[in-house]
């Protein structure tokens, strides 16, 4: 009877560590995609920020703010 208790309580704790151990690693993931996109986001401002200087359009600067804004966005789901 302890053997099998013995048991349960070490399949309880391998399937717990194991779920804690997955549900870090896939809010390491989402924090890693998260970062990509902040960092793409920041390239392509520059990007239209520099295509802004070189051609000064008002399509240039409406893809800037819509870029920026995004970034605000990403941003803020980053510091949550």
């Amino acid at each position: 009877m302890f053997q099998r208790l013995k048991l349960h309580v070490q399949l309880n704790f391998a399937l717990s560590s194991g779920h804690d151990n997955f549900v870090e690693y896939r809010m390491n993931a989402r924090d890693s995609n998260l970062s990509g996109r902040i960092q793409a986001n920041l390239l392509m401002l520059r990007l239209n920020a520099l295509k802004f200087f070189k051609e000064q359009d008002q399509k240039s600067v409406s893809e800037f703010e819509e870029r920026f804004n995004l970034l605000n966005k990403f941003i803020g789901q980053g510091k949550n």
